[in-house]
């Protein structure tokens, strides 16, 4: 929800739930002050922030401040779940070495300190500068290049893979929101946003921008696409994405601290919203519809929150598969979504489209040749099986002939 979203009929409980601190010039802990903020996610909000007294070895005086919300800050346990999957993973990548090609794919995480406003305290992570990866996109539909979005999806896999092989891990909230560009020591774009931030006719106020003060929308800072760019003048990325997001991460095989949720929404897999058990192959469902929103600009499947069950046979089209019947009763809402005595599925679905025929809406996907399609297709299909068993892994889609092209 956005800040701005019926923030004059919210209950003070739903402001906790939704919104948190911070305005530009606050000072957090005598060290850290908000300069623009850079993302909105569901329980948290990323400020641009300047280091009052940086350490001597850091390179740069700005940090990026992920600020939870008072009700996500007093559900400690979610996010001391979120704290040991990111100290697990760094671990992890301190035990590789520094020359580990995983180690540029996941956010240096510097400090963690806590504030407090009306509305209770808020829990906040000092991490390196990061701005969301669609934020500076160019092009048709903001759809990356076929090049640019194997360059991109390359990077994700070598991550994934690391995360899955090394760590353990089920991510199990891959989506495009979740994936960040660090911004370089010497990228004058933080001096020039900076610097707006601060030339302001009244305190808190940036034009043309909307922040938080005390839970309560004022305004924050607009997109900082117009500082920021993921890609050069010869359209190959400049920066290595990041994967953020372990609010939802668990170690395989392990029980969540709550109950598990559809985080993903449209690019959930059949087991999170069935209720069955998450697996690394839940990323990999996951990844498939994000690449195929970097390459067509789309999403894969659009659908009301309150129809899982359409997105589920929308599924089995896209896969060119079918539910197993064992594995969907397996799950703690197949009686939600299926016929109990029949296993038929409760809502029926009109002509669903397949991947053929998506991609011909797309016509103007400039492919370097027929196969170069072919292979996409054959790729994609790989990633969409129903069953996660099924699906390729992170290292063998890495060998993937669409990706050696």
């Amino acid at each position: 929800m956005n800040a701005s979203e019926g923030s004059t009929t919210l209950s003070t409980e739903d402001h906790r739930r939704f919104f948190c601190a911070g305005r530009p010039e606050t000072n957090i802990n005598q060290r850290y002050k908000l300069v623009g903020r850079l993302g909105t996610g569901r329980r948290s909000i990323v400020w641009l922030a300047e280091d009052i007294n940086p350490r001597k070895w850091r390179l740069s005086r700005f940090v990026a401040i992920k600020i939870l919300s008072a009700e996500a800050t007093q559900a400690q346990s979610v996010m001391y779940d979120e704290l040991f999957i990111i100290k697990h993973v760094l671990r992890r990548l301190a035990d590789q070495g520094p020359l580990h090609p995983a180690r540029k794919y996941f956010p240096v995480f510097f400090d963690k300190v806590t504030m407090t406003d009306n509305l209770g305290t808020h829990f906040c992570l000092a991490m390196e500068p990061l701005i969301t990866f669609w934020a500076g996109i160019r092009g048709p539909f903001r759809a990356l290049s076929v090049a640019l979005t194997k360059s991109a999806t390359r990077q994700l896999l070598t991550a994934l893979r690391f995360l899955h092989e090394e760590c353990g891990v089920v991510h199990r909230d891959i989506r495009s929101e979740n994936l960040l560009v660090s911004l370089t020591t010497g990228d004058m774009s933080l001096h020039q946003y900076d610097a707006r931030a601060r030339m302001t006719s009244r305190p808190g106020k940036i034009p043309g921008s909307t922040a938080v003060l005390g839970g309560l929308p004022l305004s924050v800072p607009s997109t900082p696409s117009d500082y920021f760019d993921v890609m050069d003048h010869s359209n190959t990325l400049v920066h290595n994405i990041k994967i953020t997001g372990f609010g939802s991460a668990i170690i395989e095989g392990s029980l969540p601290s709550s109950e598990p949720a559809v985080h993903c929404g449209n690019m959930s897999a059949p087991e999170i919203i069935l209720g069955n058990t998450s697996s690394f192959g839940t990323d990999i469902w996951s990844l498939g519809c994000l690449v195929y929103e970097l390459i067509t600009g789309y999403p894969l499947f659009e659908f009301p929150p309150d129809n899982a069950g359409h997105h589920l046979q929308l599924m089995q089209e896209m896969a060119e598969q079918e539910f197993e019947i064992p594995y969907i009763r397996q799950g703690r809402n197949f009686a939600k979504y299926f016929h109990t005595y029949t296993n038929t599925p409760r809502t029926e679905v009109e002509d669903p489209p397949n991947i053929g025929n998506c991609l011909h809406f797309h016509s103007w996907i400039a492919w370097k040749d027929v196969d170069d399609k072919k292979d996409f297709i054959d790729f994609f299909l790989s990633m969409m099986h129903l069953h996660p068993s099924d699906r390729g892994t992170a290292a063998e889609l890495l060998e993937h002939r669409w990706l050696q092209s």
